[in-house]
C-alpha cells in the first residue's frame, strides 16, 4: 500500500475480484479488498518498527499508510451513511458494506494489537491509538456515530474474572469467552498504558467492565507502586483514568459533581503528596481538573475584533456594548461541563495532606481544587510564614483562582503577589494583565490602577487616581485586543498557565465591563 494512496489499492482489488469470480463486486468483494489493504498496512508496519530494520522515515511512513487505510478508506466525510469517498469508486455496490468493512477492519486490527501478535510494540502502540480513535462514538470518533462490535452488549454481560494482582506480566490482558469489543479494547489499551509499570496487575476485560472493577483495578495498581516510585509513576497512573473518562460509559464525566471515577483521583493525589511527590499530584489535580474552555476565544469573537481594531487597541468611552455581549460568552463558555475532580470532603483530606509538605504546597493544592472554601485558611497560612517564595506555579494558580482581591486584606501577601506577577516570562502579556483585569472585574478600581500603571512605569508623580482611572481603562481594552503569535495561546508551562493564557482576553473584558459600568 502506498501511504497516502490506500483508495486507489482498495479499487485496484475490488477490480482484480470482479475478474477473477466473474461477478459485479459487492460486499464480499469489499470486506475482502479492505481486509486486503489492511493486511498490508499492519505488515509493513510491522516490518518498519523491527529494531534491526526500520527506520524513522519508514516508521513514520508506515504509520500514515495504517492511519489512511483505517480512517480515510473507511471514513465518511458527510457524517451520513454512507463513505463519499469509497461510493465514488464503487457505485451503487457499496452503501451497504460500510458496517461490514468498518467491524472487519476493526476486529483485525485488534487482533494485530494485541501482544499476542508477536507484532513489535511500537507498531501494536499505533493499532491501538487508531483504535481509539475509530471507537470513539460520536463527536470524538473517526467514523462518528460507529460502535465497536457487541457493545450494545457489553453492559448486559457478566464477567466473574476480577482482574486482580497475581500475574507477573505486568500488562497482559485475559479475554475472557464472549466479550465484545469494546471492553477488549479498553483493556488493551490499559494494559498498554500501564506496563511500563512492571506492577504485576493483569488487566482483563472484566477488569474495566464497570466504575467498581475498575476502582479495584486501579487500588491494585496503586498498591503495587511503591513510594519512592510514585513521582515516576503518577503521570501514567493519572493517564490510565484519563483513558477510562474518554473512552468509557460508566467513567465519562458529567455535570454532576463529583465525577464517576472521584475516589481514584482522590487515592491517587493522595498517595502522592504522603509519599513526598507534592510536584506529581499537583500534576494529577492538573491533569483532570482544569477547564480548557474557559474563556476561550471563538472565530466569530476574532472576527468581530478585528472589525474594531481601527481605535488601535485603546477604543473610546461608552463602546461597552459589545465588550458586554463579549462577557456573557465568556461567561456561558466559563461554565464546565465535567464534574469535580474529588468531593469537598474528599478535597479538605488532600490539603491536610499537603500541609505535611509546607504552606506553598497546601496553598496550590487548595487553589488548583473546585472548593474556594478551602483557599481563605490557606492563603491565610502562606501570608503568615516570612521570606515565602511564590513561584511561577503558585501564581499561576493564584491568577486561574482569581482570589487576588481577596488578598487585599492581607498586605504583605498581596504586595508580594503584585510584584510576582511583574517579573518573569509572560508578565507583561498574561499575568499583569490577568492580574489587573481580575482586581477590575471585582471593582477594586484603585487596586487595578496602581497596578496599571507599575506595569506601565509611569513616574510615581503622575500616579494619581484620575491618572489610574485613564490608564486602567485604556489598559484594559488594549489587552482584551490583543493578539497573540501563531502558537503562542497553547505553549508551554503548567496547565493553570496555558489556561491563563486563554482566559486573559476574556477576563479583560470582563474588567473592561465592571470599570464602564462604574463610571456610568
Amino acid at each position: 500500500v502506498a501511504a497516502g494512496e490506500p483508495l486507489r489499492h482498495v479499487a485496484g482489488l475490488v477490480a482484480a475480484g470482479r475478474k477473477h469470480t466473474g461477478h459485479e463486486g459487492g460486499d464480499a468483494d469489499h470486506v475482502d479488498a479492505c481486509a486486503k489493504a489492511l493486511n498490508a498496512a499492519t505488515r509493513a508496519a510491522a516490518t518498519a518498527f523491527d529494531g534491526s530494520a526500520g527506520s524513522a522515515d519508514a516508521r513514520t511512513a508506515a504509520v500514515h499508510t495504517l492511519r489512511a487505510v483505517v480512517v480515510r478508506s473507511l471514513g465518511d466525510d458527510a457524517r451520513g451513511a454512507d463513505s463519499p469517498a469509497l461510493n465514488s469508486l464503487l457505485g451503487s455496490e457499496y452503501p451497504s458494506t460500510l458496517e461490514k468493512a468498518r467491524s472487519s477492519a476493526f476486529v483485525e486490527l485488534q487482533t494485530f494489537a494485541d501482544e499476542s501478535s508477536g507484532a513489535p510494540r511500537g507498531a501494536r502502540g499505533a493499532a491501538l491509538e487508531l483504535l481509539g480513535e475509530v471507537a470513539g462514538g460520536d463527536g470524538s470518533s473517526a467514523w462518528p456515530g460507529w460502535r465497536p462490535p457487541g457493545e450494545d452488549e457489553e453492559e448486559d454481560a457478566v464477567h466473574t474474572d476480577t482482574g486482580l494482582p497475581g500475574g507477573n506480566n505486568g500488562g497482559a490482558i485475559t479475554a475472557p469467552h464472549g466479550s465484545s469489543s469494546a471492553a477488549r479494547l479498553l483493556a488493551m489499551r490499559t494494559a498498554a498504558a500501564v506496563a511500563i509499570l512492571a506492577a504485576g496487575v493483569e488487566i482483563s476485560e472484566s477488569a474495566v467492565a464497570d466504575a467498581d472493577a475498575a476502582g479495584a483495578c486501579f487500588r491494585a495498581l496503586l498498591d503495587a507502586t511503591p513510594d519512592d516510585r510514585m513521582a515516576a509513576a503518577s503521570p501514567t497512573l493519572s493517564q490510565v483514568l484519563v483513558l477510562w473518562e474518554k473512552s468509557a460509559r460508566w467513567a465519562a464525566p458529567s455535570s454532576a459533581a463529583p465525577r464517576p471515577m472521584h475516589a481514584q483521583w482522590h487515592a491517587l493525589i493522595h498517595r502522592g503528596l504522603a509519599a513526598g511527590a507534592a510536584d506529581a499530584a499537583l500534576d494529577a489535580i492538573a491533569a483532570a481538573a482544569i477547564d480548557e474552555d474557559v474563556h476561550a476565544v471563538s472565530e466569530e469573537e476574532e472576527e468581530d475584533d478585528e472589525e474594531d481594531d481601527d481605535d488601535d487597541g485603546w477604543g473610546e468611552w461608552g463602546d461597552e456594548g459589545k465588550s458586554e455581549a463579549k462577557t456573557a460568552q465568556a461567561e456561558k463558555r466559563s461554565r464546565s461541563v465535567t464534574g469535580a475532580v474529588v468531593s469537598e470532603t474528599e478535597a479538605r483530606s488532600l490539603v491536610v495532606a499537603a500541609k505535611t509538605a509546607g504552606p506553598v504546597a497546601a496553598a496550590k493544592v487548595a487553589l488548583a481544587l473546585p472548593y474556594p472554601s478551602l483557599r481563605p485558611d490557606a492563603l491565610a497560612a502562606l501570608g503568615n510564614v516570612s521570606g515565602t517564595v511564590l513561584d511561577d506555579d503558585l501564581i499561576d494558580l493564584i491568577l486561574r483562582a482569581e482570589v487576588i482581591p481577596s488578598l487585599l486584606s492581607a498586605p504583605a501577601l498581596y504586595a508580594s503577589v503584585c510584584a510576582a506577577v511583574q517579573r518573569g516570562a509572560e508578565a507583561a502579556t498574561v499575568k499583569t494583565p490577568y492580574a489587573v483585569a481580575s482586581l477590575a472585574a471585582a471593582r477594586c478600581h484603585a487596586a487595578a490602577g496602581t497596578l496599571a500603571m507599575s506595569a506601565a512605569g509611569l513616574h510615581p508623580a503622575l500616579v494619581t487616581n484620575d491618572a489610574g482611572v485613564a490608564v486602567l481603562e485604556r489598559y484594559l481594552r488594549a489587552h482584551g485586543k490583543r493578539n497573540w503569535d501563531d502558537g503562542g495561546i497553547g505553549g508551554g508551562g503548567s496547565e493553570a498557565a496555558r489556561a491563563n493564557r486563554r482566559a486573559v482576553r476574556g477576563k479583560c473584558a470582563d474588567g473592561l465591563k465592571a470599570l464602564l459600568a462604574d463610571l456610568r
